[in-house]
């Protein structure tokens, strides 16, 4: 009675052991793209940051970096107020033009998600043709600023999301799964609580005071 208590025991460990394994085992890409993502001291309390990160990765790698540069988080406003912030954009080298901007949404409402990102494509699209854009800038800190005019030509505009969502009507997707992002922004997480990956506040490394802040959904 003893030996097949202790057997049942294993078993149940052995199993649920697995399930755990199975539950937040990384993909390989993931796994790939997380060892570029702890270099980059982004703040992934808010959960759109890591596809927008992956994004621009997916972007790098298509677009030469000796004829193109990808940028990431362009804010834009009026006189007054924030318009609208452009989650990937990609510059010509030779004309100093924007070719391509992308909107990311990783939601576990796909439809809802491409509707609010087709939404913020339009509003910026209004902006430029209304004139209503003062200022364009960087949001990670750097100074660099942006003329609206490097926006005139015609842009390509895409929809981007995770495996599986694009079939709501999104141009494409990072390539990994909603399980593999939530995965991977728990990882970054804990690496920059632990002071071994660099935060947008220290990127030396140091445990940033805003991580004891919570966790931010977006």
């Amino acid at each position: 009675m003893r030996s097949r208590l202790i057997c049942l025991v294993f078993v149940q460990f052995a199993f649920f052991f697995s399930l755990s394994t199975q539950l937040f085992a990384l993909s390989e890409q993931a796994q790939e793209d997380l060892a570029t993502l702890k270099k980059i001291p982004a703040n992934y309390l808010t959960f759109g940051t890591v596809c927008e990160e992956v994004a621009k990765m997916r972007y790098e790698k298509e677009y030469s970096q000796e004829q193109y540069d990808v940028l990431g988080g362009i804010e834009y406003r009026d006189r007054n107020r924030v318009l609208g912030e452009l989650d990937v954009v990609v510059f010509e080298r030779s004309s100093n033009e924007a070719i391509l901007i992308a909107e990311v949404k990783c939601w576990d409402d796909p439809e809802k998600a491409l509707d609010k990102a087709k939404e913020q494509l339009n509003r910026f699209e209004q902006a430029v043709s209304g004139r209503k854009i003062r200022d364009m800038y960087l949001t990670d800190g750097e100074q660099k600023h942006f003329e609206v005019g490097q926006f005139d030509q015609q842009l390509r505009t895409d929809t981007v999301t995770y495996d599986g969502a694009e079939s709501a009507g999104f141009d494409r997707s990072i390539g990994l799964s909603m399980d593999d992002v939530k995965e991977l922004r728990q990882e970054l997480l804990k690496c920059q609580a632990s002071g071994k990956c660099p935060s947008p506040r220290n990127a030396g490394g140091q445990r940033p005071q805003w991580l004891d802040s919570g966790i931010v959904e977006e």
